[in-house]
C-alpha cells in the first residue's frame, strides 16, 4: 500500500521537490545527448570516409 501523502492545514498535499536532483539529472541529460551527438558523427564520418572526394585546389583560369 502507497503511503499517504503529507497534508497541510487546508487538507492540500504538500510535495517537496528536491530541485538539485532535477538540476543534476538535467545535466547529466544534456551531457549524455552531447556526447551521442559526437559519437554519431564520429561513426558515420568513419563510414563514409571511402566515399569523401578530396578538392584540388587549383587556380581557375579564363582565359588560357
Amino acid at each position: 500500500m502507497l503511503p499517504l501523502p503529507k497534508m497541510n492545514p487546508k487538507g492540500e498535499a504538500v510535495v517537496n521537490i528536491d530541485y538539485g536532483k532535477f538540476f543534476l539529472f538535467g545535466i547529466l541529460t544534456v551531457l549524455v545527448i552531447i556526447g551521442l551527438a559526437i559519437y554519431s558523427y564520429l561513426l558515420s564520418y568513419e563510414i563514409l570516409k571511402p566515399y569523401l572526394v578530396e578538392e584540388i585546389h587549383q587556380p581557375f583560369i579564363i582565359n588560357d
